[in-house]
């Protein structure tokens, strides 16, 4: 979460802190008019929705049905194509989708690994539980053995 926090308030003026809020609180982004609200209504999507999980979604959509073009596109804008080699750009489907996670600092797979920063793990665990269940099955059936499975949401 707060990868994602610093990027848009480099993008933008809004603050980091704010950022922070809108994208784990209680706010809600009004796609007709671009303001941010303290409740829901049928025209209003959470932050972490629009600027977290959907972007993440996408990412692993186009490189899942193998739409090279466009998630390199989106690579670009993140910054992080420069960080693929030549070998990883032949990558396709889950590999390519890893490796561009692992590049782009999403981490989707995060929470098999030890030593993890806590806001890493949270943000880890709660972006893998919010993925449709047919993809999940797809994105996570090769975790390595030595894995730790996310807790409940109750943990902290």
């Amino acid at each position: 979460m707060p990868q994602f926090a610093k990027t848009y308030a480099g993008k933008t003026s809004t603050p980091y802190e704010k950022w922070v809020q809108r994208l784990w609180g209680e706010e809600f982004l009004d796609l007709k008019t671009g303001k941010w609200q303290k409740s829901k209504t049928n025209d209003n999507v959470r932050g972490f929705v629009k600027f977290i999980y959907e972007p993440i979604m996408n990412m692993i959509q186009a490189a899942m049905n193998d739409q090279k073009d466009k998630l390199f596109a989106m690579c670009d804008k993140l910054g992080v194509s420069s960080r693929l080699s030549a070998a990883d750009r032949e990558l396709t489907a889950k590999p390519l989708m890893k490796r561009v996670m692992q590049v782009s600092g999403a981490g989707v797979k995060g929470c098999g690994r030890t030593g993890l920063a806590r806001e890493r793990w949270l943000s880890c665990c709660t972006v893998q539980h919010a993925l449709p269940r047919a993809l999940r099955e797809r994105v996570y059936t090769s975790w390595p053995s030595r894995a730790v499975p996310c807790p409940p949401e109750s943990s902290p």
